[in-house]
């Protein structure tokens, strides 16, 4: 998973592109991207082999769907 997380962002930023450049469409390339990210910040930090405090609130952050 470390070695594709950082590959789904792109491909993911790479097909969303393609899509018509209207207004509803950009704003759900946006969310979905923030989404993935989201995701894949929190796949990769759940790794960790002990968290801190700070490691946990970064975690919910992700599962809120921002990023810090």
């Amino acid at each position: 998973m470390r070695n594709l997380s950082p590959c789904i962002t792109a491909i993911l930023a790479s097909v969303l592109r393609n899509l018509n450049s209207s207004h509803w469409q950009f704003q759900d390339f946006k969310t979905t991207l923030k989404c993935v990210s989201a995701l894949v910040d929190l796949t990769l930090m759940s790794q960790y082999r002990y968290h801190t405090p700070d490691t946990l609130s970064y975690m919910e952050s992700y599962c809120n769907g921002g990023t810090l």
